[in-house]
Parts: C-alpha cells; structure tokens; sequence
C-alpha cells in the first residue's frame, strides 16, 4: 500500500479515463482528488495540496501543456511531480510536454500497472531523503546546488524538474562513466525492469542540454556516445 499522506491529483475530462484513474490510485492507498481540466485543477492546488500530479493534454479551457507551464511558475508547487496521461504519442508532444516542465509521459492506453509503477518511482524522488547528502556537487563545469535544483554551467544557470535532477546528479556523480539508458531508467528515475523506455531518457536529456548547453545541438558537457549511453566528464 501507498503512503496514506501521499495526495494525487488527477485531470482528466474523460469521466471513464477520470473514475479508472481514482480507483487505480485509491486502492493503492493514495488520497486521489479530481479535476475536468487546467483551470479547475490551478484553483485546487492550495486545498488539495497535490504531491504529485497527473494530467491529460487534451482539455477544454487549458490543456496540460498550459497547466504544466503555470505550475512550474508557481514557487510552492513547482517541484510537484508531473505525470502526462495523453493520446498524443508523437515524439514532438512528448518533447512539448518535457519543455513545458513534465516529468513523464504515458500514452493511453495505458497499463494500470506500469501507471502505478511510475506514480511509485516519483514519489520515491519527491522525498526529502532522496536529495543528494550535500549541499553543493561540483564536476567540470556543473554545479548541482542539491537543495533546490539548481544547476550552474559557465553562465547559465536553470531550475531541474524532480526527474532532470535525478538524472544530472546520477550522472555527476558516476561521471566518467559511461551509463546506459536502461542503467538510468532505472537506478536514477527508479523504474522496475521492462518499465519505461530510451525515448524518456532521450527526451529528458534534450531537455537538459537545452538548459545548460551553449548549443545544445553539438552538446560540450552531457555527452552521449553512441549506442552506449550517456557521460559527464570531469
């Protein structure tokens, strides 16, 4: 059973998708409120104070790629993890909904299982305890300020979302080495085998390099080598 203080909100303006969602979450033991769309769930934050939140794209008065955008502008509420439960499949959303601050990506229709498998790892990744020990952690030209998420290159300095953050300081803290998508899946983003894929890691790690790199397009510090994985050098 989940954490019985583990709040999830739910938007979704499908009723049968929004029902499934609360009896998957609620048997599991999560306190599970619900919204129809963006609008709604913003004006819910406060009284339901989520600590993670999954939400369709798709809606009527704001889409969840413009409630993720305005939660990640909120101070209290921008580390919240976000889970994206959408139709859209193409690589192009799935990269809008990264940019936009989403912490991950299930297409419907979705296995309830790897659903619940997912809503487990981040919440594992919301607790306090899962920060890095230290303050500060130094490699090359990053600095992971471990308190708050933030990551320093040369002169660009950026917020991480829960994910980007685990997989930064996986990576900084193994740097040198090369780590493979799979390796990361699941020993930064704690996903059980067969749970997720590459294309999350891809997606994240252009994400990333979008916010510490001069030119993202020819990356100079999170390199990739090719059919390997991924490497921080020193």
């Amino acid at each position: 059973m989940a954490d019985p203080a583990a709040n999830i909100l739910v938007v979704e303006d499908e009723p049968n998708v929004r029902v499934l969602l609360e009896v998957l979450l609620t048997k599991e033991g999560y306190k599970v409120v619900s919204a129809t769309n963006g609008e709604e769930a913003l004006g819910m934050l406060d009284s339901a104070r989520p600590d993670l939140i999954v939400t369709d794209i798709m809606m009527a008065k704001m889409d969840g790629f413009e409630l993720c955008r305005r939660i990640r502008k909120q101070p209290n509420y921008d580390p919240v993890p976000i889970l994206m439960l959408t139709a859209k499949g193409e690589p192009v959303d799935k990269y809008q909904g990264f940019s936009e601050g989403a912490d991950d990506y299930l297409t419907k229709p979705f296995d309830p299982v790897e659903l619940l498998f997912r809503v487990k790892a981040h919440l594992r990744r919301s607790q306090p305890a899962d920060r890095s020990q230290g303050n500060i952690l130094t490699v090359g030209p990053l600095v992971l300020d471990c308190n708050n998420y933030e990551v320093t290159a040369a002169d660009r300095k950026a917020l991480l979302t829960r994910s980007e953050y685990a997989l930064v300081h996986y990576l900084m803290v193994h740097h040198d080495q090369v780590i493979s998508s799979r390796v990361l899946l699941s020993e930064a983003l704690g996903y059980p085998p067969h749970v997720g894929s590459s294309d999350l890691i891809r997606t994240h790690i252009r994400n990333i390099r979008k916010k510490i790199e001069a030119d993202p397009a020819n990356p100079t510090i999170l390199l990739n080598v090719s059919r390997h994985g991924y490497t921080v050098k020193s």
